[in-house]
């Protein structure tokens, strides 16, 4: 599958993808915009198809901003999506990735990780 994957006004980064055996693609992914704060992002297609369909499954809380980290707040380098192996019919697909927590006075609180099962 050849396909471009965009929002208008939107930036998509840290992705992570996988098919399923119907060669579906299923893709999460960091977003964030001037109106949106830093979240997760869960997208899918059909093979063979041009329509994608997504949302965001954790909508940030604020801004990656720390009040007390000399201007430099690190956001996290990952996502991590995968099909549930307990059943070769299943229909479940697991996903882990970051969003943006609240503004903080420490680095290591102005992001928060969010894990999800979805069902397709």
């Amino acid at each position: 599958m050849d396909t471009d994957l965009y929002e208008p006004n939107t930036y998509l980064f840290y992705p992570a993808v996988t098919l399923d055996d119907s060669n579906d693609i299923f893709l999460v992914a960091s977003a964030s915009s001037t109106s949106i704060n830093p979240s997760l992002g869960l997208f899918s297609a059909q093979s063979g198809g041009t329509n994608i369909s997504g949302s965001l499954m954790q909508t940030g809380l604020g801004p990656l901003s720390c009040t007390n980290c000399n201007n430099l707040v690190r956001y996290g380098d990952y996502s991590g999506i995968s099909l549930d192996g307990s059943s070769l019919s299943s229909s479940v697909i697991w996903v882990a990735g970051e969003y943006g927590n609240a503004v903080s006075t420490s680095p290591s609180d102005v992001w928060g990780t969010e894990i999800g099962e979805y069902n397709y």
